[in-house]
Order: structure tokens, then C-alpha cells, then sequence
């Protein structure tokens, strides 16, 4: 019960008041830890989520108030709901001061078995409540920010595709060259946004790299005019984001195919054989990942594949290797990373002039 929904802490100096509590909540759907004192207490707080804590007051060392006024001080603790119990009735100074450092109920000594389960299956019930919508709230954002970053990587891999391809041209005159040097600068100002915005979320994590799996760049030959004898087949229903690959690996020497979704290329692949597919994951007809799907299952010889995707929602970096790619590349396609990675994969192809 690692997210704290039934754990519940008893923190009592007394032995046999820790075993009455005990007692009780073994009635009940819950599991429970067990403080002796106020540090102890502290330190299970600091490691786990509690849904509700038993909290005596008056103890050796920090009293029930100073452990609860910790709690709710320091940020690396998890803060919980804390009913206080103490072994006599409780002035107004006394209630004050308990809600005031954080406190959300009192009980007095001997405690009514009934009004202890009600009050913590109350609390553990609110508790579930809270992480469902919590979690509902999480997952709706990010799914918002993995569409975000969809939706503005897509058309900026066609603008910095074809921005990269003037830039390269020899004719760009020095005056255009410091306009489009300024479209370049306004484009990646976009992508750094785009990136610190999907930064938010927890499970989201970066790709502005190819892979891990990347050989240093530094071990790339500086050639630019390193050439490849290789078959392709790029897979993606986006007309710009076809061209601006294909214009891309042309100019690695490749001879290039398209298919605009995932039956078009097994359709290519029953005809003819491929040394590498560039493959889009968001496609009509059939995705990226059921067209990877059904190549492992009817195909022996397999071709290396490269996941290309805009969206950088991902619950694990590791997500597209694990469904059987290569490599994954995140839109917008940057020339040196695509050549790091074909480099890496096919230097035995490589045309010798």
C-alpha cells in the first residue's frame, strides 16, 4: 500500500496504548506502523503516506503538537490528517492550540472502539477520494501537454526542415542568411518553450536527444558529403514532414520510399526490402505501433526502424525500444541527430568515394 490509502500510524509513548489501537484497527481494512515517539514518528512520516495518524499528545522528547507542527513545516514530510488522543479532557487553550499546528480531530482516553474505526475509515475514505482526482487532474494535464507538444512539433519539424535546407544552400545571400538565422533563433525559442512546459509534468520525460544508445557526435565523420547506400521507407501521413525527411536523407545518399500510413508500408515491404523505416506513431488507418506489431510477427529478415514522433508524452523513455524500435527521433528531424544515428547503425553501408 506504497500511495498511503489504508496505512495509518499510531504514535503512543505507552505500549499498551499503541496495543488497544492496535486492536481496533485490526478490525478494519487498514494497515498500521507503530511510534513510540515523536522522532520515530517523524521518520516513518518522512518515508511513507499515512491516511490518518493516531497522535498522544504528551510524550517524552516532542509532544504530540511539536511533531505535528514539524510536519506541516518541513516540505520533505508527508503530511497527513492527525487526530490527537490524550488521556484527559481538553481545555479551549488546549483545542486552539491543537488546530492551530495542524491537528484535524481530538479524541480522549479510554477511546470508543466504534468512534476510532468510523473516524479513520472516514479519513482513509477521504484520502482515496483525494489521490482518484488527484490523479485524474495529473493525467488529463498530461495529457493536454503531450498534445501541446504534438501539435507544435509537428508543423515545426516542416519549418526547421526546410529552414535548415535554405541555410545549407550556397546561394543565401549574407542579408538573407541573418533573416533566416532569425526565423531559426525565433523556432528553437518555441521548442525550448515547449520543452520546459512539458517539463511540469513528472511523466513526461525529455527526448530532445536521439537515444541514450547515441555514439558521441564527435565520432561522426565531418563529411558533408557522407553518403549511404541505403533503401528507406519513411511511414508518415504528414505531406510536409515527407518531404522534409525525404530531402533529408537524399542528401545522405538514400534511395527513399513513402508510405503515408502502417498498410501502406507493409504493402511496400511485401514488394520490396528495406534497410531502414522512419516510422511516424500518431497515423490514420494503422499507427506506429500496430504496424511494428504486425512486421515482428510476419516478417523474419527486419529492417532497423526509427520511431519518429512529436508527442513527448511518454510514462517511460524507454517506451518505444520496449515495443520493438531501434531508435526513437522527436520531431522536429535535426539533420546531425539523424545522422548520428545512421552513422551508428550503418556505417558499413557508407558509399567510399
Amino acid at each position: 500500500m506504497g500511495n498511503g490509502a489504508r496505512n495509518v500510524l499510531v504514535v503512543d509513548d505507552h505500549i499498551e496504548n499503541q496495543m488497544v489501537l492496535r486492536q481496533i484497527l485490526d478490525s478494519i481494512n487498514v494497515s498500521y506502523d507503530s511510534a513510540s515517539n515523536g522522532e520515530k514518528a517523524l521518520d516513518l512520516i518522512e518515508r511513507k503516506k499515512y491516511a490518518v495518524i493516531l497522535m498522544d499528545i504528551n510524550m517524552p522528547g516532542k509532544n504530540g503538537y511539536e511533531v505535528v507542527k514539524t510536519m506541516h513545516s518541513n516540505q520533505n514530510l508527508n503530511s497527513a490528517p492527525v487526530i490527537f488522543i490524550t488521556g484527559s479532557e481538553v481545555s479551549k487553550e488546549g483545542f486552539d492550540k491543537g488546530y492551530a499546528c495542524g491537528g484535524s480531530d481530538y479524541m480522549v482516553k479510554p477511546v470508543n472502539p466504534r468512534a476510532i474505526i468510523q473516524k479513520v475509515q472516514s479519513f482513509c475514505d477521504l484520502f482515496e477520494l483525494r489521490n482518484q482526482a488527484v490523479n485524474e487532474i495529473s493525467n488529463k494535464f498530461d495529457t493536454l501537454l503531450g498534445e501541446l507538444s504534438h501539435e507544435i512539433r509537428t508543423p515545426m519539424n516542416g519549418i526547421m526542415g526546410n529552414l535548415q535546407e535554405l541555410l545549407d544552400s550556397s546561394t543565401v545571400s549574407l542579408e538573407d542568411e541573418k533573416l533566416l538565422r532569425n526565423i531559426e533563433t525565433s523556432g528553437n525559442h518555441l521548442l525550448n518553450l515547449t520543452k520546459r512546459l512539458t517539463d511540469f509534468s513528472p511523466k513526461i520525460k525529455s527526448m530532445e536527444r536521439v537515444s541514450t544508445r547515441i555514439i558521441p557526435e564527435k565520432l561522426v565523420p565531418k563529411q558533408n558529403n557522407l553518403k549511404f547506400n541505403l533503401k528507406v521507407l519513411i511511414v508518415e501521413d504528414q505531406i510536409v514532414n515527407q518531404k522534409v525527411a525525404t530531402m533529408i536523407l537524399k542528401k545522405f545518399g538514400c534511395d527513399v520510399t513513402i508510405a503515408s500510413n502502417g498498410v501502406e508500408a507493409l504493402n511496400e515491404m511485401n514488394q520490396e526490402t528495406f534497410d531502414l523505416l522512419l516510422m511516424d506513431i500518431e497515423m490514420p488507418v494503422m499507427n506506429g505501433f500496430e504496424t511494428i506489431e504486425n512486421i515482428k510477427l510476419n516478417y523474419a529478415n527486419l529492417p532497423k526502424i526509427y520511431a519518429v514522433t512529436a508527442n513527448s508524452l511518454i510514462a517511460n523513455e524507454n517506451v518505444y525500444i520496449e515495443k520493438g524500435f531501434d531508435e526513437y527521433i522527436l520531431k522536429p528531424l535535426n539533420k546531425n541527430d539523424l545522422l548520428n544515428t545512421i552513422f551508428k547503425d550503418f556505417k558499413h553501408k557508407i558509399v567510399k568515394n
